[in-house]
């Protein structure tokens, strides 16, 4: 298998991941939505951003350094054994730490929410075997979507079985944990093949120590203002307010799935190549992957603006009549996100630049805080929406600049006005169909198939470089592109 034909496939792979990994709740979201209403989905998201910090402080960025440091030695078996023996060591002794903090914060602090706080517990232990890190290094991405496909097509069974009444809150929270548990032991059953036993070196275990925690500040920093302005809307909001808040972003979130799964996927291969030193791969893969970012996040942007209004009152009932206006200003997060999760998993963390990933997000959280202080209490979900979108646009900036004398910008934004014009063109359509159809199903499900259509076909006629590509690339993994000779013939032209 090529490297090309490995990044196309890997790509496929973790979008379906992602996908299935936040598309279970947003499957079952028209259900519990009307069953648990925006109090139960306010109360869980509360509580999800409090054990998120508690969990995190577990993490130690073993996520970002583990993918990383196995990415270096992956060839060699007792090298790679070794250094999964050392982080994952490393990693269970802050897990268990931060799980004795956390079982004394429930008894001390719980409240009204003891109950859900311990059915969280199974987090922790989700994320003391969570090894996808392992499998992501090795560019195993196969392995990882067939098992959370088995697992969340349980959990949507038994969350329909199961999750009837606004009192259901605790067994919808317990299905949701455990089944990240259980997901978490089957990747463990895996390792078989991968690696061999190599006792743990303390001396070599503390090694880790230091580049972990350069690592973990921008990890922890980015929580802040990814998780913090929850905990502080249902402080000055309530519940109401962050099951809003939390629909809209999960929304979002889903949306912008491919575009942030590219910047996963490129992250080993850019760390071994950063580590061969191979610049004009490297800034021909950076090229090539803003250009394919900006061909999918601006008709996603674009598509949210303009089919909210019809798709919420459907999709989530009337208690969440807040929605479509958060979604649409959280839309540019899409874009903005994808900005970030490049020039980090791309460029910054392949070339070992911890340090700036960590003194810009440190400046993010700044920001974020700042802003969600000044903006939750008088404006809600709303100012947490203009809070996000500030913040990002701010870091997005900053990063360009620290990079401004490598990154290849010129070929970044090749082609970005085609894009533009061909998404706006969609958004017009898109939203005219909103006007003349009321809101329903069959509505969205025409304003999305239609749009798609017509946003391919304007970019194709305006001979976008990526049409070519997708098309090209689509038939190679399916494997039709030999059949067919299509790929021979593109490749020799």
């Amino acid at each position: 298998m090529t490297p090309k034909h490995a990044i196309a496939k890997n790509f496929i792979y973790n979008t379906l991941f992602k996908v299935f990994q936040l598309g279970t709740p947003i499957i079952t979201v028209p259900y519990v939505a009307r069953v648990l209403g925006s109090d139960g989905i306010g109360a869980y998201a509360f509580t999800g951003a409090v054990i998120g910090y508690f969990a995190l402080f577990g993490a130690l960025g073993v996520l970002q350094y583990g993918n990383r440091s196995i990415a270096y030695v992956r060839d060699n078996i007792e090298e790679r054994s070794r250094v999964f023996f050392e982080i994952f060591t490393f990693k269970l002794i802050a897990s268990i730490i931060a799980l004795s903090a956390y079982i004394i914060f429930i008894f001390t602090f719980g409240g009204k929410y003891k109950v859900l706080y311990l059915i969280q517990v199974f987090v922790f232990l989700h994320n003391i075997f969570d090894i996808n890190w392992f499998f992501a290094a090795l560019e195993d991405f196969k392995r990882i979507i067939i098992r959370d496909v088995i697992v969340r097509i349980i959990s949507i069974i038994l969350i329909f079985t199961l999750v009837n009444t606004k009192e259901d809150l605790n067994i919808y929270v317990f299905i949701l944990s455990f089944s990240a548990f259980i997901s978490s032991l089957y990747m463990c059953a895996c390792l078989r093949d991968k690696i061999v036993f190599v006792k743990p070196d303390f001396k070599k275990i503390f090694s880790h120590v230091k580049p972990m925690l350069i690592i973990f500040v921008p990890v922890l920093a980015s929580q802040v203002y990814a998780v913090f302005d929850r905990i502080l809307l249902g402080v000055y909001a309530g519940e109401s307010e962050v099951g809003c808040y939390e629909m809209a972003q999960k929304i979002i979130m889903l949306a912008s799935t491919a575009t942030m799964t590219l910047g996963v996927v490129m992250y080993p291969r850019m760390s071994n190549l950063f580590a061969k030193q191979d610049f004009v791969v490297i800034k021909g893969y950076i090229g090539k992957g803003f250009r394919f970012l900006h061909f999918l996040s601006i008709p996603m942007v674009l598509g949210i603006l303009a089919i909210s209004d019809d798709f919420v009152p459907w999709f989530l009932g009337d208690d969440f009549q807040k929605v479509p206006l958060v979604m649409n200003i959280s839309s540019v997060l899409i874009f903005l996100n994808a900005w970030g999760s490049s020039l980090n998993n791309q460029v910054l963390m392949p070339m070992g630049r911890e340090k700036d990933v960590a003194i810009n997000a440190v400046i993010g959280a700044v920001i974020s805080l700042g802003l969600n202080f000044s903006l939750i209490p008088h404006f809600q979900a709303v100012g947490a929406a203009f809070s996000a979108i500030i913040t990002s646009f701010i870091l997005r900036i900053s990063l360009f600049y620290i990079l401004k004398d490598f990154l290849p910008f010129k070929e970044m934004f090749k082609e970005i006005w085609k894009y533009l014009l061909s998404g706006l063109i969609m958004f017009v359509i898109v939203y005219y169909i909103g006007i003349l159809m009321p809101a329903s199903v069959l509505t969205t499900f025409i304003q999305v198939l239609t749009g798609s259509i017509f946003y391919f076909v304007i970019s194709l006629v305006l001979r976008c470089e990526m049409n070519k590509l997708l098309i090209e690339k689509s038939l190679e993994v399916s494997g039709l592109g030999k059949k067919l000779n299509l790929y021979e013939i593109g490749s020799k032209k």
